[in-house]
């Protein structure tokens, strides 16, 4: 259970929907360039589009992959201001082959850009139960390309 909205169009009318279509230039134009920059990967921006992402109490995200036709890596834009312990939920977790074992964690930030190879590792991953009563707020997607064999 997470409320969120999608974006999977771009605006061409950025006077009536500028925050949406400036979010969309960033997803589409700076995070691809960057993280080819980063990688060595030649990225683009995925054709699913987006996902604002908005928990509360009582929310989470279950476990799966994020496969997808070309998708090499994703990324979760961080826009929570509050910090809580791991225990009250509502962290990005990745975890073992066996999908329960926590392997490695992120907690939600504000300002923040998480990476994460989507193919060829495929690691499972969840938001767990958020049992406090915050807010975590994120946009999130995945850039796509052709897989290289000669990357940095």
């Amino acid at each position: 259970r997470c409320v969120f909205w999608r974006q999977t169009h771009t605006f061409d009318h950025p006077d009536r929907f500028g925050p949406i279509a400036l979010a969309a230039r960033l997803i589409q134009d700076e995070i691809p360039r960057l993280v080819t920059a980063i990688t060595g990967q030649r990225l683009h921006g995925s054709g699913a589009g987006f996902s604002i992402d908005y928990y509360t109490r009582g929310s989470y995200l279950d476990v799966h992959t994020d496969r997808g036709a070309d998708r090499l890596v994703a990324y979760v834009i961080g826009l929570t201001a509050d910090s809580w312990p791991a225990e009250d939920g509502g962290h990005l977790e990745f975890l073992e082959a066996d999908f329960e074992t926590v392997a490695d964690r992120v907690a939600p930030g504000f300002g923040t850009l998480d990476l994460f190879t989507v193919y060829p590792l495929l690691r499972p991953h969840r938001v767990p139960l958020l049992k406090k009563p915050v807010t975590r707020v994120s946009i999130n997607g995945w850039l796509s390309g052709s897989l290289e064999a000669d990357h940095a």
